[in-house]
């Protein structure tokens, strides 16, 4: 296997990559929340249509995102980081890559809470990531997958959690809908799509294959153990599922206001 990395627009160069290659089965792509059911919304000339450009092969595993933020911020709950945000309008700042879930659950949160944080667009997850680590950035929206090891080894303070109950990797963290905060987008997701045309048998094998992985003991732990939840799904499901999570995102757009040329 040889993996090509395409970052940009938040994943849309990708996506138009696999969509162009032939559909023979040998060209996937590690689609994302915000590959399939963002970007295709948020950019007006995104050219790509998951449902008319991509095949659905497989569902990987989903992650709730987490609030966190550098150590230097005086805040150790999110009604003190949204009192310290209003009494400082315009002194927080957030990263993330534009057109992705950590994005827009900081535009919905701004939305929430009324806070006047600043946005920060970042090409890459690792840099913005690495930059709120190195506290050039002062918090962030992130997958459990790509954060909790952070969290638990004390370099970030995180608040909350999208999900809607608490994760056992971080359980002393509270949710957002305990909190009082509803309308949070509640997760992320990883899966594999393939060209539209890929021939079904060789979808169905790939499927099979994928959520015989996911089935182990040791896929499931490393993915759990991050804070993440094995999604094994048939074919039909995953496609079901791509369009309620259009849907859903959508309305994030919507109600956010966020759009981009």
């Amino acid at each position: 296997m040889v993996v090509e990395n395409h970052v940009g627009a938040g994943g849309t160069l990708a996506a138009k990559s696999v969509a162009s290659s032939p559909p023979d089965g040998y060209t996937l792509m590690a689609a994302t929340a915000g590959s399939l059911a963002i970007s295709p919304q948020l950019y007006k000339n995104a050219g790509i249509d998951p449902f008319r450009d991509f095949t659905a092969v497989a569902l990987v595993s989903s992650a709730p995102l987490v609030l966190a933020i550098h150590k230097s911020i005086p805040a150790y709950t999110v009604k003190e980081l949204v009192a310290y945000a209003k009494a400082n309008p315009g002194s927080l700042n957030y990263g993330a890559v534009i057109g992705t879930p950590p994005h827009l659950s900081g535009e919905m949160f701004k939305v929430i809470t009324g806070a006047n944080i600043i946005f920060v667009p970042y090409k890459g997850a690792s840099q913005a990531t690495a930059d709120v680590l190195a506290g050039q950035m002062n918090m962030t929206f992130e997958g459990t997958t790509a954060i909790v090891p952070y969290i638990k080894s004390g370099q970030l303070r995180a608040l909350a959690v999208t999900s809607p109950t608490r994760i056992p990797e971080i359980p002393d963290v509270p949710t957002m809908d305990e909190l009082g905060y509803l309308g949070m987008p509640p997760d992320s997701w990883q899966a594999i799509v393939a060209p539209a045309g890929t021939p079904a048998d060789i979808v169905a094998k790939i499927n099979s294959v994928v959520n015989e992985g996911l089935a182990t003991p040791e896929v499931r732990a490393k993915i759990i153990g991050l804070g993440g939840e094995p999604e094994p799904k048939s074919v039909q499901d995953f496609a079901a599922f791509i369009a309620a999570q259009y849907k859903r995102w959508g309305e994030v757009i919507r109600i956010t206001g966020v759009t981009l040329n």
